[in-house]
């Protein structure tokens, strides 16, 4: 009884000491700062059309241009301005 009880409190000692290191999160840490990178990404994104749309108009079109400015257009297509839009 005595050395069951001594097996029992030994192995429950040595899971205590060496269980923390058994929980390995780095994966999971690692996928969830990507998550979050990628929400902020299409959060920003987002609040980049919103404000393109508010400065084209709610009628006109808009693509994005290479150096970060946007290209207005009327309800048909046709090139109007083109605009800095700031975050």
């Amino acid at each position: 009884m005595i050395k069951t009880t001594i097996i029992a409190v030994a192995m429950v000692a040595a899971l205590c000491w060496l269980g923390p290191s058994l929980d390995d999160h780095s994966d999971e840490w690692d996928q969830a700062v990507y998550l979050q990178d990628a929400i902020n990404a299409a959060i920003a994104q987002e609040k980049f059309a919103v404000a393109a749309q508010a400065l084209c108009g709610p009628q006109a079109s808009w693509q994005q241009l290479n150096d970060g400015s946007v290209q207005c257009k009327t309800k048909h297509g046709r090139p109007t301005i083109t605009v800095q839009v700031s975050p």
